[in-house]
């Protein structure tokens, strides 16, 4: 659940920026967190946030990307890198 939701983050920031993506974080871990304590709505939840994802991906595979996510992603790969690295020494 809260993996899902930060991953419902990033790929939300991905796309269109830091506090988009955060706030689609919230808004997943709210709706998963209400999907599996009230009853009935946890196929609705899980729907929505699919439904979610799938027109983030619609809408922002289609705009040109900022610079600077470019720039954080390098960044990122960069780290992980470094990590896969270390892990193997």
């Amino acid at each position: 659940m809260l993996l899902a939701a930060l991953v419902c983050g990033l790929v939300t920031a991905y796309y269109f920026g830091l506090r988009p993506g955060a706030a689609a974080a919230v808004i997943a871990l709210v709706l998963f967190l209400a999907g599996s304590l009230i009853p009935g709505l946890g196929l609705v939840s899980y729907v929505a946030v699919g439904g979610g994802l799938v027109g983030v991906y619609a809408v922002g595979s289609r705009r040109p990307r900022d610079p600077a996510i470019a720039r954080a992603l390098d960044a990122g790969k960069r780290l992980v890198g470094r990590a896969w690295k270390k892990r193997d020494e």
